[in-house]
């Protein structure tokens, strides 16, 4: 956990802009303030972020592209605390300087962090107007990266407001310029952002389909938090789809990148769900063998309703199998759950 607190500023060589700069040109003074800003934000310092930018702008006292900048460095700092409504001033205000000094990339910016607050403000009447006329600026910069980007925040916020079909659209535009620039990363989110969407409205076979091409991006940026997430609605879907035998494949997957970063509830999770779809295809062996490995999770989780699930479960399946030893073990060990 990083230590935001503002006595860290002990040790740095701070200049009062509130004195004479003698001789130090302000400017200059914006310029590494703003820079200090941006390098505690990308490690989470956003308290001490905050002081730097604002630091920052009290140096500059007239509108410039560089206070432009900082205004939305500020409102990222906001937002990537979640503090949506705080997002829109500083936005707002670079906006303006944008306008003012003609300067496209710094109105997609504050635009897409208006739009993208105001998604998540709930409020997509003004979500689209802000991502609407921020896909207009950036068709008319004929920048791929930046129209790919646009796109894809006008898509969740179409998705937020239930318009699948013009989420869609917007996607796969964005995710056909992401393919000519984009990165991996970039790459894999709008991916990622159209599974996300065909599962919710339960086409499984186009789940399955853009999901996997995540996963293959996925595995090259080891990213396995996101994998964890993306495995977990892929099974499902297969699952969905009848294609047992695949989803214990992405199960098994989910399984050891769960226990590599030890998240006990992803691997409860996978385990269930390894013995349901082995329970479909007839296999009550790794049935019990999973929900076995289940119960030692729950009991780590600590969680007795879950503990009393996997032991329902496995009575079931022993009594299949006509394991009655097994059956009055467990059914021992549910009664010790239930006391």
């Amino acid at each position: 956990m990083h230590d935001d607190s503002a006595s860290q500023y002990s040790d740095v060589n701070d200049v009062d802009i509130d004195q004479p700069f003698h001789g130090v040109d302000a400017r200059d003074i914006a310029k590494k303030r703003f820079k200090e800003g941006v390098n505690h934000h990308q490690i989470g310092q956003y308290n001490l972020a905050l002081v730097s930018l604002q630091r920052a702008l009290d140096a500059l006292k007239e509108p410039s592209l560089l206070k432009g900048k900082i205004y939305n460095a500020i409102a990222s700092v906001h937002y990537s605390q979640k503090r949506y409504l705080w997002v829109l001033e500083p936005a707002r205000k670079a906006l303006t300087i944008g306008e003012a000094v003609d300067h496209s990339y710094l109105q997609l910016l504050a635009l897409d962090q208006i739009g993208n607050s105001y998604r998540h403000l709930n409020d997509f009447d003004k979500a689209l107007t802000a991502l609407i006329r921020s896909c207009q600026l950036a068709e008319a910069t004929a920048d791929s990266k930046s129209i790919s980007q646009s796109l894809n925040n006008l898509g969740l916020a179409c998705k937020a407001k239930g318009d699948y079909a013009q989420a869609i659209d917007c996607y796969e535009k964005s995710l056909q310029l992401a393919q000519k620039s984009g990165g991996n990363q970039k790459l894999a989110q709008i991916l990622r952002n159209i599974g996300n969407l065909y599962h919710l409205i339960g086409d499984y076979a186009k789940t399955v389909e853009y999901y996997s091409q995540v996963l293959e991006i996925e595995a090259l940026c080891l990213n396995k938090s996101t994998a964890i997430k993306i495995l977990r609605n892929l099974s499902t879907a297969c699952y969905a789809l009848g294609r047992y035998s695949l989803a214990v494949k992405y199960l098994k997957q989910r399984l050891q990148l769960a226990r590599e970063v030890s998240d006990l509830k992803a691997q409860e999770q996978s385990l269930d769900s390894l013995s349901i779809n082995y329970d479909a295809l007839g296999d009550t062996d790794h049935v019990i063998r999973y929900q076995e490995q289940r119960l030692q999770v729950c009991l780590a989780l600590q969680n007795f309703k879950l503990q009393q699930q996997a032991l329902e479960r496995l009575k079931v399946s022993c009594l299949s199998v006509g394991d009655f030893d097994r059956i009055l073990k467990y059914q021992h060990l549910y009664s010790r759950c239930m006391a």
